[in-house]
């Protein structure tokens, strides 16, 4: 299990598992409430800026955050982007336009680019060559 699947899985069980059931017998059903209660009072607006859920949004099969609220998507790439803000870069050496902000802020992204898909095919195709 990674970082990245904490809250997919905390949300899956507040939403489906927790859920009542008619088959459920009152102390189940009490239980079920219980948990579920203290679940939800931890995850609260400071949850999406927590390190699962930056994690979450980095994960390709969970960036959609489709687990979170719209008002937790926008805090979560929120404190991405400030904690991006935060990183060391190396500015161009000429004068400051608008342009030159528009390449740094599309520099903070590059680190995600991992190439086109052809020549991470070809990478592929070349590492299973030589083993």
């Amino acid at each position: 299990m990674s970082v990245s699947e904490i809250y997919p899985m905390v949300c899956g069980l507040v939403i489906k598992r927790l859920a009542p059931s008619a088959d459920d017998s009152s102390i189940a059903s009490k239980v079920k409430e219980a948990i579920k209660d203290e679940l939800v009072s931890r995850y609260d607006d400071d949850a999406s800026q927590s390190t699962a859920a930056l994690c979450a949004l980095l994960d390709p099969r969970y960036k959609m955050l489709a687990f979170f609220s719209s008002t937790q998507r926008k805090l979560t790439h929120s404190e991405l982007e400030s904690r991006m803000d935060e990183l060391p870069l190396r500015l161009p050496s000429e004068s400051k336009s608008d342009d030159s902000v528009t390449s740094v802020k599309r520099r903070k992204l590059d680190y995600l680019d991992f190439g086109s898909p052809d020549n991470a095919m070809q990478a592929q195709l070349d590492f299973s060559s030589t083993n």
